[in-house]
């Protein structure tokens, strides 16, 4: 039997097999997962392909067939080092050294650095291995100052309100600065336990069974919902995150604003008014109503760092086992995102 005869059979058995089955509905929200799994698979593989310098590479015929076949293509989706230039001061950590993003572009710095926390009058900065806390001057055409150390031993830190970082120190002190040449105000801190947030004279306390909201003379203890996974207080609100649900209170009055169910990751904005974060998609909420607008970009980002007060960066990852970090920044305005470094070796690191 010839081999034209054997293909012709071979066609007529399936397609008799398909004819004589019913195909199943669609699973659509299994298909959709599996889109999304292939398009951070191809994107991964093109993120490698273009980091291996061309080399001369002999194959059989049917290799060649394959490659052919298998390679998806050509595309800019992401490439190594800068995408785009920020709108605002931008930092980020990358193989553990400092780097500055500006109008101006990048400049890689030698310092050290783990965790970026964000710019305050001009100012950014930054935290070292060793909690160390730094600052670098970066002026409006994005020349960068010396960089001097603010403080030793830092342990925990959060944003007050608009333009003001406090910090805890290993000795239980607490230490506000509003930046620039402003004087740091330190104090005690309030409690012996460890401070997982503070505003001024409202802050969140943690001890071995959970978390507690203290105001005045306000004690509110806080469920644990599986787990917490993170906290914010600004300006009177505080948004807290667990692995069951996201919680919105009035820190002053304990009252509990909205809920929404799920495991969410984000940060309040600088004045407190709304919250961003990743739940199902980039989200932009208002803590009052629970009411949410989707950003348009990225599905997902961690690590969120605030730029200026319409602006922050975020980091994604194209999946797999090369892990590509991509550096995003959004503008609350606009709900938009875009993309302004990747970093195919997965080094690249924010907030923490």
């Amino acid at each position: 039997m010839s081999r034209t005869e054997i293909d012709t059979e071979i066609r007529t058995a399936l397609a008799g097999i398909r004819d004589a089955v019913e195909a199943p509905p669609v699973d659509r929200i299994a298909l959709q997962a599996r889109v999304r799994a292939e398009r951070r698979r191809r994107t991964t593989g093109r993120v490698a392909a273009a980091l291996v310098s061309a080399a001369a590479v002999t194959v059989t015929a049917v290799g060649v067939s394959a490659v052919v076949r298998e390679t998806p293509p050509p595309t800019t989706d992401v490439a190594a080092g800068p995408l785009a230039t920020p709108a605002a001061v931008t930092g980020f950590a990358l193989d553990g050294r400092l780097v500055v993003g500006t109008s101006g572009g990048y400049e890689k710095l030698r310092t050290p650095a783990r965790t970026v926390l964000g710019v305050l009058d001009g100012v950014l900065t930054f935290l070292d291995r060793e909690g160390g806390l730094w600052g670098v001057p970066v002026d409006g055409s994005g020349t960068t100052g010396p960089v001097r150390r603010l403080l030793p031993g830092v342990i925990d830190y959060s944003w007050q309100g608009t333009g003001v970082l406090t910090v805890q120190t290993q000795d239980g002190l607490l230490h506000a600065w509003r930046g620039g040449d402003a004087p740091w105000e330190s104090r005690q801190s309030p409690t012996t336990d460890h401070l997982a947030a503070v505003d001024g004279g409202v802050w969140v306390e943690s001890d071995s069974s959970g978390l507690t909201l203290r105001s005045g003379g306000l004690r509110k203890r806080l469920p644990r919902g599986g787990g917490v996974t993170g906290t914010d207080l600004v300006g009177g609100t505080l948004a807290y995150e667990t692995f069951r649900a996201l919680r919105f209170y009035d820190a002053r009055t304990g009252e509990l604003l909205a809920r929404l169910p799920g495991q969410w990751g984000g940060r309040l904005t600088p004045d407190g008014a709304a919250y961003v974060g990743v739940g199902e998609r980039l989200s932009l909420v208002d803590p009052r109503s629970g009411d949410r607008q989707e950003f348009t970009g990225p599905e997902g980002l961690d690590s969120l760092v605030w730029t200026s007060e319409d602006t922050f960066v975020g980091r994604d990852h194209g999946g797999g086992e090369g892990r590509v970090h991509v550096l995003w920044e959004c503008g609350v305005e606009s709900l938009s995102c875009e993309r302004l470094y990747a970093d195919p070796a997965g080094t690249l690191e924010l907030a923490k």
